[in-house]
């Protein structure tokens, strides 16, 4: 068994709409021609969330990417039991109604659901 670590396309990703095949197309970052693709999505079911669908795909690196700054700076808030030893506690004045008691642990579930952390056999 061999663990592989993989990481997603770079963004940022572009959702196109396809007159050719009636669906939105995922593509990665690149000069038009060279995008790697990513995936094609289509909601047969619900129409009307087709297109929002695709675009919230295609968000998804700038999400991941903005939810790891987001458990970064709570994670040293004090009162999320994070504690930055070489600054001490970062004070926040918002005492018990500051946010990062809750946006630390909603940020870090999901990165790590975005996260590979399995382990493959070769």
């Amino acid at each position: 068994m061999s663990e592989s670590k993989h990481t997603h396309t770079a963004g940022p990703w572009i959702a196109r709409y396809s007159d050719r095949f009636d669906n939105y197309q995922i593509f990665g970052a690149g000069p038009t021609g060279q995008r790697p693709w990513i995936c094609n999505t289509k909601c047969e079911s619900v129409p009307s969330q087709h297109e929002a669908n695709a675009r919230l795909i295609a968000a998804a690196p700038e999400l991941l990417e903005a939810l790891k700054k987001i458990a970064d700076l709570t994670a040293r808030c004090e009162h999320d039991g994070g504690f930055d030893r070489e600054i001490g506690p970062i004070g926040c004045l918002l005492g018990d109604k500051c946010v990062c008691i809750g946006l630390h642990p909603i940020a870090r579930a999901a990165i790590s659901k975005a996260s590979p952390t399995q382990t493959e056999e070769g």
